[in-house]
């Protein structure tokens, strides 16, 4: 038994981007589509990245993100196994004719350099889900590499107000404590943490306390549980799917079922990956999209029932795009 997978983080349009800078076109088509497929992957998030350090692009970060959105444009108009897609019925329809449903958006707003206003312009462009960081702390927002720096700006209130009021996705996988319950404060909805795992496991920043998680279900919000190895455990011997569905028990026990997605995070297809050894690094069963129905096979093997994994693997950020997107 095969189940549909919506994947809420994927840097599929870094990996894009980093191609057609090279010259190379049909990225997704040629290197994506066969392994989409083979891991039952029909659609999800896949949001621009930003380089916040300005050191992976050197150049400003304006810069980045119209070059990086002119390659996304470039490559979803000549695409035939993709599309962008801007509502849940949009999903449903693309997901029937076979198409990987994309909703776009962004993994961090630096380039916008604390200009709210400009959130406008990106969901005129497509884009459904927002984050207001990565890593860094900016105009905004602290991020989860200052783990204990402060919280949102004034500017990132109203920023947070704005993703509400145009119909987005929040999602504060990359947010610090602080801006993550300053973010709660404005939040009446469900918000998603799009590819982040639980402290109980690990201690890397970006993984989630247990406070954080039961927090998401008041909410009715989602968390995708990442397949990135530093985010499932400190021992690098446990780098596996077990550990990955660990992670999904323990949320499921924290939040309910209900509240458990995936968010692989998956790095395999980054151009970088020879320079970078975090980059490099693997889990064992998750080697790539094709292979995420080892995580179906295990969860049933625990226990869980194939409406639970259905829940899990599709139908909980599902049901989060249907009331948040419309």
């Amino acid at each position: 038994m095969k189940f549909q997978l919506f994947d809420a983080h994927s840097d599929i349009f870094e990996n894009v981007h980093e191609k057609r800078a090279r010259g190379l076109t049909d990225i997704l088509d040629t290197y994506h589509a066969a392994n989409w497929e083979a891991g039952g992957c029909v659609g999800g998030f896949c949001p621009i990245w930003i380089d916040p350090s300005c050191t992976v692009y050197p150049i400003p970060y304006e810069e980045q993100a119209k070059q990086i959105l002119a390659h996304m444009d470039e490559e979803l108009h000549a695409t035939t196994r993709a599309v962008m897609v801007t509502s849940h019925a949009a999903y449903l329809a693309a997901v029937e004719q076979g198409l990987h449903a994309i909703f776009t958006g962004t993994e961090g707003l630096c380039f916008l350099r604390g200009d709210y206003g400009k959130l406008d312009a990106l969901y005129d462009h497509g884009m459904r889900e927002f984050s207001l960081t990565w890593n860094e702390s900016n105009e905004f927002a602290g991020g989860a590499g200052d783990i204990d720096g402060p919280g949102l700006s004034d500017a990132g209130k109203q920023c947070v107000r704005r993703i509400h009021s145009l119909g987005a996705v929040l999602d504060l996988a990359h947010a610090n404590r602080a801006s993550y319950y300053d973010a709660l404060r404005l939040t009446d909805g469900p918000f998603m943490v799009s590819h982040s795992n639980a402290g109980h496991f690990c201690s890397h920043p970006r993984t989630l306390t247990d406070e954080q998680i039961r927090r998401v279900a008041e909410y009715r919000g989602v968390i995708g549980i990442s397949g990135y190895p530093p985010f499932l455990s400190d021992d690098p011997a446990e780098w596996t799917v077990q550990k990955l569905c660990d992670h999904v028990e323990y949320v499921a026990g924290l939040a309910g079922i209900e509240c458990v997605g995936l968010g692989f995070d998956l790095v395999d297809f980054l151009d970088d990956a020879d320079s970078d050894n975090t980059i490099s690094d693997v889990t064992q069963g998750l080697e790539n999209i094709s292979c995420t129905q080892t995580i179906a096979v295990e969860l049933l093997r625990r226990g869980f029932q194939p409406a639970d994994v259905e829940a899990v693997f599709h139908g909980n950020f599902l049901r989060l795009v249907k009331e948040v997107i419309g």
